[in-house]
């Protein structure tokens, strides 16, 4: 058999990876566009820049992770569509709730925490944040919908907006002359042009669907998938948390400048990564919801073909930053972004771990092994917070950095194991996965 047949055979013939080459098709360019912009960023936009945004992105993720109620990641699985209406609804309806909570206390409370984090020149434009926070609530289920309706197209037209939309903007208000704001507003219009672009195919099913819940039925719908609010909300919540630890105490520990050093090596990190790994998330979603009916010798076929692809696919990157990363952000973004790659060496073994267990971590919703997951991130919030604050307490930077790769590459390692356990690989010797 020539290459070209194995190819097609093995390959062009998945189902799973034309899916996925679906999904990269219409992000890659849009990526490799953004991506090699971002020297332009650098050059236009300090350290300190870097660090007053990435502090509002965290508090905007750490609220969004609550703001559906937990219930955003459930849309995937009823096994009718009926059921996954009610939990959009379910989620917009709490989502409108929270973002409402959230302005209110931000409003009343907000100069207090920025000056805190010492950036209280977010201040005038605290609004930007519920505003965020309700474009994330509209996009969560909405993604997870159309991804069950395998409108692999329409969420790769959304990520292209909001790629361009994001670093066109920063690029353009940044040449202007805007500081910080450039990179904020380009971080919110980027957000928006993808709510609309989902909101539109997502509104548009639903009304040809034609189907409008009772309060009774949403009621039920909630309570069936009622662990979500109470394991997999909390868990994911204090995994978002941990991981905006960094912007929340390495501004106050060690100045913006390190807070900002941090932003653009986990930007530029997880810039490739990110792309793969949210496009195979999205397919092995759904076809490892549909494996698991069939037994867990074809849930773990998926489950480790997915791993050994995604292993193959971060290896070069692992390799590269850790041998050469201070180097390559000198170089590509200036002198003054030297320590960013010193990051970014140092975080690489945690963010390689990162790209292969975020699909995988899916298997914890398909088979509800949810209360594991609350315990699990108890335990990262943990070890991240006392790395980092130990860190900022007795030592410098960057061996604060060296604790808090470390403990996280440590974690999310045992966590990688505990996810080849659960879907079929470890302790399942069936002919398939082999």
């Amino acid at each position: 058999m020539g290459l070209f047949d194995w190819v097609r055979e093995r390959v062009l013939s998945s189902e799973f990876i034309r899916n996925v080459l679906t999904l990269l098709s219409g992000t890659l360019v849009a990526q490799v566009v953004s991506f090699g912009l971002y020297p332009v960023l650098g050059y236009l936009y300090s350290p300190e820049e870097f660090g007053v945004v990435g502090i509002f992105v965290a508090l905007v993720a750490t609220f969004a992770v609550g703001a559906n109620g937990g219930y955003e990641v459930a849309v995937m699985l009823p096994k009718d569509d009926r059921g996954s209406i009610r939990l959009v609804w379910i989620c917009l309806g709490i989502g409108m709730v929270v973002v409402g909570i959230v302005g209110t206390l931000f409003g009343l409370l907000g100069e207090i925490l920025l000056g805190w984090f010492d950036v209280i020149e977010l201040w005038r434009y605290w609004w930007l944040l519920p505003f965020s926070l309700l474009l994330e609530c509209i996009q969560q289920p909405l993604r997870t919908l159309l991804n069950r309706l395998k409108f692999y197209r329409v969420l790769s037209y959304g990520k292209v907006v909001q790629a361009l939309g994001n670093v066109f903007l920063s690029v353009y208000l940044g040449w202007l002359g805007w500081g910080f704001e450039g990179l904020i507003f380009g971080f919110v219009l980027g957000q928006l042009g993808s709510t609309l672009v989902l909101g539109y195919s997502g509104v548009k099913w639903l009304l040809e669907v034609g189907y409008w819940p009772s309060w009774e039925e949403l009621l039920g719908e909630g309570w069936l998938y009622r662990e979500f609010p109470m394991y997999s909300l909390w868990a994911t919540w204090l995994n978002t948390f941990s991981r905006q630890l960094p912007f929340f105490l390495l501004a106050p520990f060690f100045g913006k400048s390190a807070a900002g050093f941090y932003e653009m090596a986990t930007r530029i990190l997880n810039k490739p990564y990110g792309l793969l790994s949210r496009s195979i998330a999205e397919v092995f979603y759904e076809k490892a919801t549909k494996a698991k009916d069939k037994g867990l010798d074809a849930l773990g076929a998926i489950t480790w073909g997915t791993f050994q692809s995604l292993f193959l696919l971060g290896l070069p990157g692992l390799i590269i930053v850790s041998a050469v990363g201070p180097w390559l952000f000198s170089f590509v973004f200036g002198d003054e972004w030297l320590m960013a790659g010193v990051y970014a060496r140092w975080l690489m073994p945690w963010v390689f771990l990162m790209f292969i267990v975020s699909p995988l971590s899916y298997l914890i919703d398909i088979q509800m092994r949810l209360r594991f997951l609350l315990f699990y991130n108890i335990g990262l919030f943990v070890v991240r917070l006392l790395t980092l604050y130990v860190g900022g307490l007795y030592f410098g930077d960057v061996f604060t950095i060296q604790l808090y790769g470390l403990g996280g590459f440590l974690m999310v390692g045992f966590h990688l194991l505990f996810l080849l356990k659960i879907g079929g690989v470890l302790g399942n010797s069936g002919k398939d996965i082999a």
